[in-house]
């Protein structure tokens, strides 16, 4: 993880979340540098810690198992509880879930096993896992952890530091970012250049339901429903 980087080159900075969906690796899809922001406090009921896939046509929230130890932990610092058993939980849902799909084995023959490879936190599991998809998408920035990064600041101004730390000059943010972006009045705290993901996700046949199509699943129901490599179009679609 880590490498040299341009001036010219573009960073992306995202919490690890867990099972993401297609934007968040669309973003890693217009990156030279993706930076997992490892070090920011723990929410127990964000995606952080939770997702959802369909299942028999309904929408079923799966869920990393956490330990609580403190109320000010961070995503790197939590760790999981008795990830073995609830690991295999989790196999057996995403088994029932996709297993009839028309690429559901071949999506289940590559993330199952990344359930039994036993990390010891939260921040491990999800990187390791957003890092290993990426890879089968054919996604290739240069990864890196904000922990890892000699970044002071909050909100805005850690981001700019991310940013100064790995010589990049632009800034690629979720559209969602931008109110607060704008209120810490980030164009003014360097002369880094701000960009904006704008991803609309295109319906595709969802096996095994009737009813409209659902967004912003998890990226495995993607996989299960078109395959790794038309996956791998659908997350770099519409990145304008």
């Amino acid at each position: 993880m880590g490498g040299e980087m341009s001036g010219a080159a573009r960073c992306a900075i995202m919490q690890p979340t867990f099972f993401p969906w297609a934007g968040y690796f669309n973003l890693i899809s217009r990156a030279d540098a993706f930076v997992f922001l490892d070090n920011v406090q723990l929410e127990k009921q964000s995606w952080q810690t939770r997702n959802r896939v369909l299942a028999n046509g309904r929408e079923l929230y799966i869920v990393a198992p956490i330990e609580n130890r403190s109320l000010l932990q961070t995503i790197a610092e939590t760790r999981l509880h008795d990830p073995h058993r609830h690991f295999a939980k989790l196999a057996k849902q995403l088994t029932q879930a996709y297993s009839r799909h028309p690429h559901g084995p071949e999506m289940l023959e590559r993330v199952l096993p990344v359930l039994l490879d036993q990390p010891e936190t939260l921040g491990e599991f999800n990187i390791h896992l957003i890092q290993r998809i990426s890879g089968w998408l054919g996604l290739a920035p240069i990864f890196q952890l904000a922990s890892g990064l000699a970044a002071p600041g909050s909100r805005s101004e850690r981001l700019v530091a991310i940013c100064q730390a790995l010589r990049c000059r632009h800034y690629l943010s979720p559209s969602g970012s931008l109110e607060y972006l704008m209120a810490d009045r980030f164009p003014e705290l360097s002369d880094i250049t701000l960009e904006f993901q704008h991803y609309h996700p295109a319906p595709y046949r969802q096996f095994g339901t009737r009813g409209p199509f659902v967004s912003h699943l998890c990226i495995v129901d993607v996989v299960a429903n078109l395959g790794w490599e038309q996956a791998a179009v659908y997350v770099k679609q519409d990145s304008t």
